[in-house]
């Protein structure tokens, strides 16, 4: 079969990087797979097998707007390429393949994937938010399904469009089972580990209030994965804190592998999500997670496995008491794994998304 995956890039982002195992593995199992995208920029082109036929659509741009030139580059990639199947993510560029099918007058299955919250979108500017509402309410109907990763996610479109309901189909995100270690290596003080882009959806403030509330209590250590536009913030807070000995921040890791099996409990502090990756990561290498319940996935995650580590939005103490009570009472490593290869193991989930 020939598989299309179209992104915006290769920059280090969850949908970005779903799409590059799911293209790796697929390769690997015989398919010939397309790698497409507006710009080769970005980390996790190294990490994407060389076999994957990477193509980049700025070759094929002219002098119009880079909206409709991207539109134009799709549609002739389309009739060049002619793949079986054809899955996009991020809703620039889902709406770019659904306008490029009808341009080129494509027939094969093409499958648009909803990456995150709809809630979240307010905050874009007026001529993307006008984009994108044409986007789902005119080009979504040309979509063969629209993948979602979450309950959430479905019930947002469902309210959204819900004459396209039965084009809804949801699909967990995949994760790659690592080598595990069984046993966490002794240390002086707990390890708390968090990870993430340094931006208001990731709610750190709240997480850096709960640290002081578990410092109070026990020793304990803060590594943070991440950077982003909020660092300065962060880093203030920290020092306001009294926190500077306690907290590491680590900046971004491209195999962050290491630090979840070192960690003892994984915190995810976020307002919002689509499908949290970091969880599922985090729980495959064994460790414990302590979740918000903000719209999107985490609850669906951990509500399965660690029912009690859902907690409130924004609410510190509540995140401290979860974590303290965790740290008293660790829940077993090859429990947590199990548990996810059961239900997000990538071969489990690339299957579920060529049966659609």
């Amino acid at each position: 079969m020939k598989i299309c995956l179209f992104t915006s890039s290769l920059n280090r982002g969850g949908a970005e990087r779903v799409f590059v195992n799911l293209a790796n593995y697929w390769h690997t199992a015989g398919h010939e797979v397309d790698f497409v995208v507006l710009s080769t920029g970005g980390t996790l082109r190294e990490e994407l097998d060389a076999g994957v036929q990477l193509i980049d659509l700025r070759e094929h741009y002219n002098r119009m707007p880079v909206r409709f030139a991207s539109i134009f580059a799709f549609a002739k990639y389309l009739k060049a390429a002619r793949p079986d199947r054809v899955f996009a993510t991020l809703t620039y560029v889902t709406i770019t393949a659904l306008w490029a099918r009808k341009l080129a007058g494509y027939t094969g299955r093409l499958i648009v994937r909803q990456a995150n919250s709809l809630s979240n979108q307010s905050s874009q500017s007026l001529p993307v938010r006008i984009w994108n509402w044409i986007g789902y309410h005119l080009a979504y109907r040309w979509a063969d399904i629209i993948l979602v990763n979450s309950k959430n996610s479905e019930a947002e479109v469902a309210e959204m469009l819900p004459s396209l309901k039965s084009k809804l189909k949801l699909v967990y995100n995949p994760v790659i089972i690592g080598d595990f270690i069984s046993v966490k290596t002794p240390k002086e003080a707990p390890v708390i580990l968090s990870s993430g882009r340094f931006a208001r959806q990731k709610d750190f403030p709240t997480l850096l209030r709960a640290f002081k509330i578990i410092r109070e209590r026990c020793e304990a250590h803060l590594i943070m994965l991440g950077d982003g536009p909020d660092r300065k913030q962060i880093e203030e807070q920290i020092r306001e804190l009294g926190l500077v000995e306690h907290v590491t921040l680590k900046g971004y890791v491209s195999d962050p592998g290491t630090y979840y099996q070192e960690a003892d409990v994984f915190v995810l502090t976020s307002l919002w999500e689509g499908f949290p990756n970091v969880l599922v990561e985090a729980l495959a290498a064994g460790t414990a997670v302590v979740a918000t319940d903000g719209r999107g996935g985490s609850r669906e995650i951990v509500e399965s496995i660690l029912p009690d580590n859902i907690v409130e939005v924004g609410n510190a103490q509540q995140v401290a008491d979860r974590v303290c009570e965790t740290l008293e009472a660790m829940p077993s490593g090859v429990t947590l794994k199990n548990y996810v290869s059961s239900r997000f193991a990538l071969p489990i989930i690339a299957e579920q998304y060529l049966k659609l």
